[in-house]
Formats: C-alpha cells, sequence, structure tokens
C-alpha cells in the first residue's frame, strides 16, 4: 500500500506544483521535472510489485463499460 500511496503523492504534488503560480518559471519546470521522474519511478515500483504478487489491474469504470 506504501509503494500506491507513494505513486499518488507524487502525482499530486507534480499536478500542484505544476498549477501554482511561480515568480521563477526555470525553477518551476526543474522542480516539476523531478517530481515527474519520481512519480514514473513510483508508479513503475508499484506494478512490478503488482505484478510479483499476482494484483490484477482492474479496468477503469470507462474501459469496463466499453464493448469487447
Amino acid at each position: 500500500m506504501g509503494l500506491l500511496r507513494r505513486c499518488d503523492a507524487f502525482g499530486m504534488g507534480m499536478d500542484a506544483y505544476e498549477h501554482d503560480p511561480h515568480d521563477d518559471a526555470e525553477t518551476r519546470e526543474e522542480i516539476v521535472a523531478v517530481l515527474r521522474e519520481e512519480h514514473e519511478r513510483a508508479c513503475e515500483e508499484f506494478r512490478h510489485y503488482r505484478d510479483e504478487v499476482g494484483i490484477l489491474d482492474r479496468p477503469s469504470e470507462r474501459n469496463a463499460r466499453k464493448p469487447a
């Protein structure tokens, strides 16, 4: 559960920081890039864990309603 929370936290932090106005655009972009990289790493670690323990990736409700 901690890996999923970590992935979610980086995603929310990245979203919040991207939409928050800053005086220094260059620094903002650097921070967003680091958050994006860490978000991707955290999500990848969760995917590996999920695959190792056999947790199925549940489709979202939107995708579950699509005809096959």
